[in-house]
Protein backbone atom coordinates (compact mmCIF):
# COMPACT_ATOMS: atom_id res chain seq x y z
CA UNK A 1 0.00 0.00 0.00
CA UNK A 2 2.85 2.36 0.85
CA UNK A 3 4.56 1.75 -2.50
CA UNK A 4 1.30 2.31 -4.38
CA UNK A 5 0.83 5.61 -2.56
CA UNK A 6 4.40 6.69 -3.40
CA UNK A 7 3.89 5.78 -7.07
CA UNK A 8 0.58 7.65 -7.21
CA UNK A 9 2.23 10.66 -5.60
CA UNK A 10 5.09 10.57 -8.09
CA UNK A 11 2.69 10.33 -11.05
CA UNK A 12 0.68 13.25 -9.66
CA UNK A 13 3.81 15.38 -9.27
CA UNK A 14 4.98 14.30 -12.73
CA UNK A 15 1.75 15.48 -14.30
CA UNK A 16 1.66 18.71 -12.33
CA UNK A 17 5.32 19.54 -12.95
CA UNK A 18 4.82 19.29 -16.72
CA UNK A 19 1.23 19.74 -17.83
CA UNK A 20 0.16 21.66 -14.72
CA UNK A 21 2.99 24.18 -14.98
CA UNK A 22 2.27 24.47 -18.69
CA UNK A 23 -1.33 25.40 -17.86
CA UNK A 24 -0.49 27.68 -14.92
CA UNK A 25 2.04 29.78 -16.82
CA UNK A 26 -0.43 31.40 -19.24
CA UNK A 27 -3.01 31.87 -16.50
CA UNK A 28 -0.46 33.67 -14.34
CA UNK A 29 0.92 35.78 -17.17
CA UNK A 30 -2.46 36.73 -18.63
CA UNK A 31 -3.60 37.64 -15.11
CA UNK A 32 -0.68 40.05 -14.81
CA UNK A 33 -1.45 41.99 -18.00
CA UNK A 34 -4.30 44.10 -16.52
CA UNK A 35 -2.17 44.90 -13.45
CA UNK A 36 0.74 45.95 -15.64
CA UNK A 37 -1.55 48.24 -17.63
CA UNK A 38 -2.44 50.06 -14.40
CA UNK A 39 1.20 51.10 -14.23
CA UNK A 40 1.26 52.34 -17.84
CA UNK A 41 2.62 49.21 -19.51
CA UNK A 42 1.65 48.60 -23.11
CA UNK A 43 2.03 44.82 -22.90
CA UNK A 44 -0.43 43.13 -25.23
CA UNK A 45 -1.91 39.67 -25.38
CA UNK A 46 0.28 38.88 -28.41
CA UNK A 47 3.35 39.96 -26.39
CA UNK A 48 2.43 37.54 -23.61
CA UNK A 49 1.76 34.77 -26.12
CA UNK A 50 5.22 35.34 -27.60
CA UNK A 51 6.85 35.17 -24.15
CA UNK A 52 5.03 31.93 -23.39
CA UNK A 53 5.62 30.09 -26.65
CA UNK A 54 8.25 31.76 -28.81
CA UNK A 55 11.01 32.66 -26.38
CA UNK A 56 13.58 29.88 -26.09
CA UNK A 57 14.20 29.15 -22.44
CA UNK A 58 10.55 29.45 -21.40
CA UNK A 59 11.23 31.87 -18.50
CA UNK A 60 7.62 32.08 -17.27
CA UNK A 61 7.28 28.30 -17.04
CA UNK A 62 10.61 28.10 -15.21
CA UNK A 63 9.64 30.72 -12.62
CA UNK A 64 6.21 29.11 -12.07
CA UNK A 65 7.90 25.69 -11.76
CA UNK A 66 10.41 26.96 -9.19
CA UNK A 67 7.68 28.56 -7.09
CA UNK A 68 5.38 25.55 -7.35
CA UNK A 69 8.14 23.06 -6.50
CA UNK A 70 9.29 25.17 -3.56
CA UNK A 71 5.74 25.47 -2.23
CA UNK A 72 4.89 21.81 -2.79
CA UNK A 73 7.99 20.58 -0.95
CA UNK A 74 7.36 23.02 1.90
CA UNK A 75 3.90 21.65 2.52
CA UNK A 76 4.28 17.99 1.48
CA UNK A 77 7.94 17.21 2.29
CA UNK A 78 8.03 14.40 -0.27
CA UNK A 79 11.23 13.13 -1.82
CA UNK A 80 9.51 12.29 -5.14
CA UNK A 81 9.29 15.98 -6.05
CA UNK A 82 13.03 16.06 -6.65
CA UNK A 83 12.92 13.37 -9.35
CA UNK A 84 10.16 14.47 -11.71
CA UNK A 85 12.72 15.76 -14.24
CA UNK A 86 13.95 12.26 -15.14
CA UNK A 87 11.06 11.14 -17.36
CA UNK A 88 10.83 14.43 -19.33
CA UNK A 89 14.60 14.27 -19.85
CA UNK A 90 14.30 10.73 -21.23
CA UNK A 91 11.49 11.80 -23.57
CA UNK A 92 13.45 14.89 -24.70
CA UNK A 93 16.57 12.80 -25.34
CA UNK A 94 14.57 10.30 -27.40
CA UNK A 95 13.04 13.11 -29.46
CA UNK A 96 16.47 14.71 -29.86
CA UNK A 97 18.10 11.48 -31.05
CA UNK A 98 15.23 10.47 -33.33
CA UNK A 99 14.82 13.93 -34.90
CA UNK A 100 15.89 13.94 -38.51
CA UNK A 101 18.40 16.71 -39.09
CA UNK A 102 18.61 16.35 -42.84
CA UNK A 103 22.17 15.07 -42.53
CA UNK A 104 23.40 18.25 -40.80
CA UNK A 105 23.96 16.81 -37.34
CA UNK A 106 24.06 17.88 -33.73
CA UNK A 107 24.00 21.67 -34.15
CA UNK A 108 20.81 21.65 -36.20
CA UNK A 109 19.09 19.40 -33.67
CA UNK A 110 20.33 21.52 -30.78
CA UNK A 111 18.94 24.73 -32.35
CA UNK A 112 15.72 22.86 -33.10
CA UNK A 113 15.12 21.92 -29.46
CA UNK A 114 16.92 24.71 -27.58
CA UNK A 115 17.27 27.66 -29.95
CA UNK A 116 15.27 29.40 -32.63
CA UNK A 117 15.22 26.44 -35.02
CA UNK A 118 11.67 25.40 -34.09
CA UNK A 119 9.07 28.10 -33.49
CA UNK A 120 5.27 27.82 -33.21
CA UNK A 121 4.78 30.62 -35.76
CA UNK A 122 6.45 28.25 -38.26
CA UNK A 123 4.11 25.40 -37.24
CA UNK A 124 6.86 23.64 -35.30
CA UNK A 125 5.83 22.62 -31.79
CA UNK A 126 8.68 20.35 -30.67
CA UNK A 127 9.98 22.88 -28.13
CA UNK A 128 6.53 23.21 -26.59
CA UNK A 129 6.02 19.44 -26.58
CA UNK A 130 9.44 18.41 -25.29
CA UNK A 131 11.78 21.21 -24.19
CA UNK A 132 9.23 23.29 -22.28
CA UNK A 133 7.97 20.28 -20.33
CA UNK A 134 11.54 19.34 -19.47
CA UNK A 135 12.36 22.87 -18.27
CA UNK A 136 9.16 23.00 -16.21
CA UNK A 137 9.92 19.67 -14.51
CA UNK A 138 13.55 20.61 -13.84
CA UNK A 139 12.53 23.92 -12.28
CA UNK A 140 9.85 22.16 -10.18
CA UNK A 141 12.48 19.70 -8.90
CA UNK A 142 14.97 22.49 -8.31
CA UNK A 143 12.36 24.44 -6.34
CA UNK A 144 11.70 21.35 -4.21
CA UNK A 145 15.42 20.81 -3.69
CA UNK A 146 15.93 24.44 -2.63
CA UNK A 147 12.97 24.26 -0.25
CA UNK A 148 14.37 21.13 1.41
CA UNK A 149 17.77 22.82 1.79
CA UNK A 150 16.21 25.92 3.36
CA UNK A 151 14.15 23.76 5.70
CA UNK A 152 17.16 21.66 6.77
CA UNK A 153 19.32 24.73 7.24
CA UNK A 154 16.70 26.45 9.41
CA UNK A 155 16.21 23.29 11.52
CA UNK A 156 19.99 23.07 12.05
CA UNK A 157 20.15 26.74 13.06
CA UNK A 158 17.23 26.29 15.46
CA UNK A 159 18.86 23.23 16.98
CA UNK A 160 22.17 24.98 17.78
Amino acid sequence: MRIARAIASFVGHQLFSTIGIGALAPIALFSLVPALRLFGSTVSISDTRAVLTQMPGFPVQIVIGLLAGFSAERSLKQEQLKWVWVLPLAVLLCAFVLRSSGGRGFGVRFRHFFGKGCQPQNHCYDQLAFTCLFYASVSYSLGAFLSARVRKRSSIEQGS
